[in-house]
């Protein structure tokens, strides 16, 4: 038999909770994904101040600390599609949660 090596990912999920608590309202986008700049568009609308993570940009900028911060993001939400909404801290949804709140 060969030799056989598990690899656990690793997950950030401590950084996800310290920022999400930093402002009143964060998003986690991708740039070209038309339900987030929906959602952009509805703050900007309403006025609403709000603290963007991109996605895109982050995997650009910290390729080696990327992984593990989507780990995080997804371990914290329970999910993989964006936007993804947080309120004071709380996990509210994706687009179509947050239009009914």
């Amino acid at each position: 038999m060969g030799h056989w090596q598990s690899t656990i990912p690793r997950v950030d999920e401590e950084n996800i909770r310290k920022e999400v608590k930093r402002f009143p309202v964060v998003m986690y986008t991708k740039a070209r994904c038309p339900y987030c700049i929906k959602a952009k568009q509805l703050l900007d609308k309403e006025n609403i101040e709000y603290k963007e993570h991109d996605l895109d940009l982050h995997e650009r900028f910290h390729p080696n600390d990327h992984q593990s911060y989507v780990n995080g993001l997804i371990c914290v939400t329970k999910q993989t599609l964006v936007p993804q909404i947080f309120i004071c801290g709380n996990f509210i949804g994706l687009f179509s949660v947050f239009c009914s709140v």
